[in-house]
């Protein structure tokens, strides 16, 4: 719970660069008392892209609890996503527990979403727990383009809370499970984003099959299976080796 004191991270911070390449981690399974996630941390400069974490159960007694990541230091984390269930007792996120706290400027939280379960007794958000830095420094805590299931979660709010000048947490990015499920979601999303390459380009998520977004390709969902966005090349009907990709004006299909 961030309430003006820090809380002191015991374990090694990530500094590197973890790319996903566009894969999955299933059934991560954590328990303990603060500072859960696949990632405990990330230092500044850290970075964390193209990577789910699928039914995560990740359950914490204590703080900064979060599916991929407890704390964002001052990181960055892109393209990924978060499904299952996150619980703990305060700074409770399905994918950040916490994005800064008081002692730390914070990190950039950017395309990224969850669907599932999170619970805590404060400071509980759906897609983040706390987005917040010190009041004295400047402050780099943000989050952009980024959604999670209302429905499932059974929470309205992004975040559980934001301090000081940390920017972001934005209500209105909340959607149903029926909505998470279609391209126009995410290929409207508003906010000003950046490729791979730091260039400014187009607010909503780069889908195969367009190229207002980018071109990169990053994104594919099946719309009328029930399916999330996953990354593109996840996405494979297996009857008919057809991989089979949606924007807001219809589909097509390409043979692998």
């Amino acid at each position: 719970m961030w309430n003006g004191e820090s809380l002191v991270f015991h374990g090694t911070s990530f500094t590197g660069v973890f790319d996903g390449n566009a894969h999955t981690i299933s059934h991560l399974t954590i328990t303990g008392s603060t500072y859960l996630g696949l990632f405990g941390q990330l230092a500044s400069g850290a970075e964390v892209k193209n990577l789910g974490v699928v039914d995560v159960n990740v359950v914490g007694s204590g703080d900064c609890v979060g599916g991929l990541l407890a704390l964002n230091w001052l990181g960055t984390v892109t393209h990924c996503y978060s499904t299952g269930a996150v619980s703990g007792s305060g700074s409770v996120g399905a994918v950040v527990g916490s994005n800064g706290e008081f002692a730390s400027p914070g990190g950039v939280l950017t395309n990224c979403y969850s669907i599932g379960v999170v619970s805590g007794e404060s400071e509980v958000g759906g897609l983040v727990g706390t987005n917040a830095c010190p009041e004295e420094t400047t402050c780099s805590a943000h989050v952009t383009n980024c959604f999670w299931d209302i429905d499932i979660s059974g929470l309205p709010n992004m975040c559980g809370s934001q301090h000081n000048l940390a920017t972001g947490c934005n209500d209105s990015f909340g959607r149903t499970t029926a909505e998470m499920q279609t391209a126009r979601t995410f290929l409207t999303a508003t906010g000003t984003t950046f490729d791979r390459s730091g260039v400014i380009r187009g607010g909503g998520w780069d889908f195969v099959g367009e190229t207002k977004n980018g071109t990169e390709d990053i994104w594919a969902i099946c719309e009328g299976l029930t399916q999330l966005p996953q990354f593109e090349g996840k996405i494979l009907n297996s009857a008919s080796r057809t991989k089979k990709v949606f924007t807001t004006t219809g589909s097509f299909s390409a043979q692998r």
